[in-house]
């Protein structure tokens, strides 16, 4: 009797709820009402998408990766090219690309959608090895293999586990595992860059700077953020030039191929080390910061 009465409270207990992938329910009303959802730019510094919009197109892209396209190679430019098609195509029933190719500065902003989709790929890889490691992992693929993910095609998850197995993607993997380690402090702007989370709050780059690493209660997450941001706001205070103020930043924070420090990626049509005489000249430092598509006439 006690067996029984101890069966019926555990099955009277409801699930565990576990939060599924978004489904993106408001982008669908969205372009229900209105057509294709127009894309809003940094046009200073990354030329990537900002704001709500950008969490949107994020997501979209991760959910038709996920669904749709094996994650069985080392970054999205190994991606198979009918792949990437299929993709864009989607993402342009949801999104204006038109508005884009139309725009006078349409080469940095394709390479800004290009950035996103890159790490978005690489959002959703590292999703699928840590599944893969859960069900037995490199130990027992069998176990592995076994597995089906939910909204995963089962043949993308065997070809995602041949990736893998790759020694080339193994010797990649173990060496990003050390760039990890030695991270410094954690970014706290969640999934949010540097440039959405300056246009979401208002904020310029430096106070952008602290919020995403600081706590709700406004203390910092290590020494050495709180030190970073002294020397933004130092080396921000003797600069004299115009528009963004990458060229201090570069001073405070150090270079990064690829990358400026505490900002975002460069455009991927100028990944090369840049100065702030030579950024000054962009057209994109005499239009607002933050702002839609500019169409040539």
């Amino acid at each position: 009797m006690l067996l029984l009465i101890i069966f019926v409270l555990i099955a009277a207990v409801p699930p565990k709820r576990v939060r599924g992938k978004a489904k993106n329910e408001k982008l669908r009303r969205l372009v229900k009402a209105g057509g294709p959802v127009s894309l809003t730019f940094d046009r200073q510094v990354t030329y990537t998408p900002v704001g709500k919009t950008r969490d949107m197109f994020s997501r979209e892209a991760g959910l038709y990766m996920w669904r749709s396209i094996p994650l069985d190679k080392i970054g999205w430019d190994n991606v198979e090219q009918h792949y990437k098609d299929a993709l864009m195509n989607h993402l342009r029933e949801n999104f204006n690309f038109d508005e884009v190719e139309r725009d006078i500065e349409a080469k940095n902003l394709t390479g800004g959608i290009r950035a996103v989709l890159m790490k978005r790929y690489s959002d959703r890889k590292y999703e699928a090895k840590k599944l893969f490691k859960s069900k037995g992992g490199y130990n027992d693929l069998e176990s592995a293999r076994a597995f089906h993910p939910k909204d995963m095609p089962y043949d993308n998850w065997l070809r995602t586990i041949e990736g893998f197995r790759e020694a080339k993607y193994i010797k990649r993997s173990e060496a990003n595992t050390l760039v990890r380690e030695k991270q410094q402090f954690p970014y706290r702007g969640g999934t949010s860059s540097y440039g959405s989370t300056a246009y979401k709050n208002d904020m310029d780059w430096v106070p952008t700077y602290a919020k995403t690493h600081t706590d709700n209660q406004g203390n910092w997450v290590d020494p050495v953020a709180e030190q970073n941001y002294r020397n933004i706001q130092q080396a921000t205070s003797q600069w004299s030039g115009e528009g963004p103020p990458i060229a201090p930043y570069q001073e405070a924070l150090g270079e990064r191929r690829g990358w400026y420090r505490g900002m975002g990626p460069k455009p991927s049509s100028n990944t090369s080390s840049h100065s702030s005489s030579n950024m000054s000249s962009s057209q994109a430092r005499t239009q607002e910061p933050f702002s839609e598509v500019n169409c040539a006439i």
